[in-house]
C-alpha cells in the first residue's frame, strides 16, 4: 500500500512540475502569438497587491505676504491710469519724470514725459520716499489722473 501512495504522490509532483514549466514556458514564450494559446496565470500564483503608502498631505502653504504700500488703488471710475515702464530722465527743477512705456493689450499710450504732483506718494522698493530718490534707469509705475498727472509713484531698482 505504501508503494502505491508513493506512486502517486511522485506522479502528483511530476505532473505539478511539468504543468508549471509548461506555463512558465507558454508565458515567455517569443513565439506565441494571437493565434497560438496564452497561459494566463492563476490567481493563487499573482501575488497580493502591495498595501498602498497612507496619502500625506502636503503643508499648508502660506499665501504670498502682501507687500505694504502706502499707495491708493488707481480710481479707474474717475478716469485714473496705471502706466509703467523705464525712468530716461528725472528733472527735480519741473518735477517730472520722462519715461519709455511698456505696453500690453490693456495699456493706453501717454504722454512719455509726465509731471508728478506735489502731493503724490513715492516709493522705492516699498519704502517712502521723496521726489529726489528717483533715477535714471528706475522701474517705475505710476498711477495717472484724469489730467495725466502722477499722483503716486512706485519704483523698483
Amino acid at each position: 500500500m505504501a508503494g502505491r501512495w508513493f506512486g502517486l504522490v511522485a506522479v502528483a509532483i511530476i505532473g505539478v512540475l511539468l504543468g508549471g514549466g509548461f506555463k512558465l514556458f507558454m508565458t515567455l514564450n517569443p513565439f506565441a502569438g494571437p493565434n497560438q494559446p496564452q497561459v494566463r496565470s492563476s490567481p493563487e500564483v499573482q501575488r497580493p497587491a502591495e498595501p498602498k503608502a497612507p496619502e500625506t498631505t502636503a503643508p499648508a502653504e502660506e499665501p504670498p505676504k502682501e507687500q505694504k504700500t502706502s499707495i491708493p488703488e488707481a480710481k479707474t471710475d474717475e478716469g485714473e491710469i496705471v502706466v509703467e515702464g523705464m525712468v530716461d530722465n528725472v528733472s527735480i527743477k519741473k518735477r517730472t519724470i520722462k519715461f519709455t512705456q511698456e505696453m500690453d493689450d490693456t495699456s493706453k499710450k501717454v504722454n512719455p514725459r509726465v509731471k508728478v504732483l506735489k502731493d503724490a506718494v513715492i516709493e522705492v522698493n516699498g519704502k517712502q520716499t521723496d521726489f529726489a530718490q528717483i533715477t535714471v534707469g528706475d522701474y517705475v509705475t505710476m498711477i495717472l489722473d484724469a489730467n495725466h498727472q502722477a499722483r503716486a509713484v512706485q519704483i523698483e531698482r
